[in-house]
């Protein structure tokens, strides 16, 4: 695996100059037009590496410009999604207790006020005891409860993550 250091771009010449330094063998004067045009292809393609090496310094301190900014963003959400918690515990309290279905709002639109239920999610313990209860043995449930979990569907995820010094 190549690692490319995007601290300072000396590293990148550092890296071009060993590789320069490698065919520095000496050139007798009979020598043919193949091994000038064989110098000529591997500087191109150390200027193409060296351009190559460029753009993805540039794409990766982009990524941690973005990364950065999009972390102090996600703390002023943070903070408004804790005071929007409040505000909602505040005001549907004040609606439960008051039999208040809606406020109509100055800019247009309503505040609704609406309580329903819902399925709590199920553990696997939760999930073992009620097949055992449903099938009447054990032995059956945890047979079942292991083909489900062998037979969910998986599907795959990629991840790119940053670590900060």
């Amino acid at each position: 695996m190549n690692v490319i250091e995007t601290n300072s771009e000396n590293d990148t010449e550092s890296y071009l100059n060993e590789e320069n330094n490698d065919n520095n063998s000496p050139v007798s004067s009979g020598e043919d037009n193949e091994s000038n045009s064989d110098i000529e292809q591997s500087s191109e393609e150390i200027n193409v590496m060296e351009e190559q090496k460029k753009i993805m310094k540039n794409y990766v301190s982009e990524y941690c410009k973005l990364d950065d900014e999009i972390k102090q963003l996600k703390g002023g959400i943070k903070e408004r999604d804790k005071r929007l918690k409040e505000l909602k515990a505040l005001i549907s309290g004040f609606m439960s207790n008051n039999s208040v279905d809606f406020f109509n709002l100055q800019t247009g639109g309503s505040l609704n006020y609406k309580e329903t239920m819902k399925y709590k999610s199920l553990n696997k313990t939760q999930t073992l005891e009620l097949y055992t209860m449903f099938l009447g043995d054990s032995e059956k449930a945890q047979k079942l409860l292991n083909f489900l979990k062998t037979n969910r569907e998986k599907i795959p995820n990629t991840n790119l993550l940053r670590k900060k010094n």
